[in-house]
């Protein structure tokens, strides 16, 4: 569970009169990085029955912490899964070793969209660039920066960053970046910049 120790606090219309969110862009961040009640893996929320939104939501983590899994949120879900026959050729797959903040010698493997196909085709990827670090003795996952793009009825162009740490065995995120641009049917256009912190894990 997560207890808000301060806040939340805002200016400006950033939620609706009854509390709720106004905008696509922190709904979707809440509902992905946030729990407002005690969840466990048994939780039917996270279940394979989940429906609607909550299937969306669902999704959208697995997007964000298991890349390279096929998704199905609406419109990309055959962009997603970039280690598949279809996708495959689009993209240059890279392994190199890097000093990832302050620890040296880490894996990084990256995926990025082939030069020619930057222009050509560019329709058919939404994952541009992607690069996991890994901790060069236990392969434990350390980061992952990636570079999403959608072009078409629902468009988006964002820059994300993760860092994660781990408690009791279990892979936590303690830093989140986010830049980026959503353009939905029937929404304004909304442009978010964030970064958010976790810590003191208990």
């Amino acid at each position: 569970r997560m207890q808000f120790l301060n806040g939340p606090r805002s200016s400006g219309n950033f939620f609706k009169r009854n509390n709720s969110y106004r905008y696509f862009t922190a709904k979707m961040y809440d509902k992905v990085f946030y729990t407002h009640h005690k969840t466990c893996l048994t939780n039917s929320e996270y279940s394979e029955d989940a429906k609607g939104l909550q299937k969306y939501y669902q999704e959208l983590k697995t997007f964000i912490f298991q890349p390279g899994e096929r998704v199905e949120v609406p419109i990309v879900a055959n962009k997603t899964a970039i280690f598949s026959e279809e996708l495959m050729p689009y993209y240059n797959y890279t392994i190199s070793k890097e000093t990832y903040l302050s620890q040296e010698n880490c894996w990084a493997f990256t995926i990025q969209v082939k030069d020619s196909f930057t222009q050509k085709k560019k329709g058919k990827t939404l994952i541009k660039y992607l690069k996991t670090y890994f901790d060069p003795n236990t392969f434990q996952v350390l980061g992952r920066k990636y570079e999403i793009i959608n072009q078409g009825i629902a468009s988006c162009s964002v820059v994300m960053s993760v860092e994660l740490t781990q408690f009791k065995g279990h892979y936590l995120p303690k830093k989140i970046s986010y830049d980026g641009t959503w353009n939905i049917p029937g929404k304004n256009r909304e442009t978010g910049d964030f970064t958010a912190r976790f810590s003191d894990f208990r």
